[in-house]
């Protein structure tokens, strides 16, 4: 069940090493409810704030997270939920340091991740890719 402490959890991976950010994003995905105190607007006002940040890293889990929440059956249960996370990801896009590169520490290596429009994109795809609209 998704709470807007597990929601901070999975906001907080993304200043940690590889495998917790690879773990959030993979919980994030699992979620099959929403707690009943799940404020859509506040959740997602914290997930697009993490966009604009300074941390491409935390752009680019924050895309990630939203994707896998966007995708998920949680998702289902809030009606327009999943148009607002795609609708965040679209905006986002167009935002000024979206041409930003975006760089991941993999292991003890950086890796290229794309430029965060790149990012938000591959997120968005993800979001509208699952049937059931």
């Amino acid at each position: 069940m998704l709470t807007p402490e597990a929601l901070a959890a999975l906001l907080a991976a993304a200043h940690d090493v590889d495998k917790v950010q690879q773990d959030a994003i993979t919980a994030a995905g699992d979620f099959r409810r929403l707690h009943p105190g799940f404020n859509q607007a506040e959740a997602l006002d914290s997930l697009v704030a993490a966009f604009h940040g300074e941390s491409g890293a935390a752009a680019y889990l924050t895309a990630q997270v939203l994707a896998a929440l966007g995708s998920s059956p949680a998702a289902l249960q809030i009606p327009g939920l999943r148009g607002r996370i795609a609708q965040a990801l679209s905006d986002g896009v167009q935002d000024a340091p979206a041409v930003e590169m975006v760089y991941l520490l993999r292991g003890d290596k950086i890796e290229e991740a794309g430029t965060r429009a790149q990012v938000l994109l591959a997120a968005l795809s993800l979001v509208w890719a699952l049937p059931g609209r």
